[in-house]
């Protein structure tokens, strides 16, 4: 897969995760490193967008305890 296709896949994704200031857009910020690195990476990267989404709002969590992430949670599963 492309540079090109990672970006465009992860963008979409993206498009299921709410644009807010704070926290949330940490959460953006971080999912988008790790999905990209993931694909790129070919480990189970097609597969992975929701462990990778869990994973960095538990990150953010560390640091921001009452976090309530915004995202699309059908899409997410």
């Amino acid at each position: 897969m492309s540079s090109l296709e990672i970006r465009r896949i992860v963008e979409k994704e993206l498009n299921h995760i709410s644009s807010s200031p704070g926290p949330q857009s940490f959460l953006r910020a971080m999912y988008w490193v790790h999905r990209i690195h993931c694909l790129e990476a070919g480990e189970e990267g097609e597969r992975a967008y929701r462990s990778i989404l869990m994973g960095c709002v538990e990150a953010i969590r560390g640091r921001y305890r009452d976090f309530q992430p915004s995202y699309d949670k059908k899409f997410f599963g």
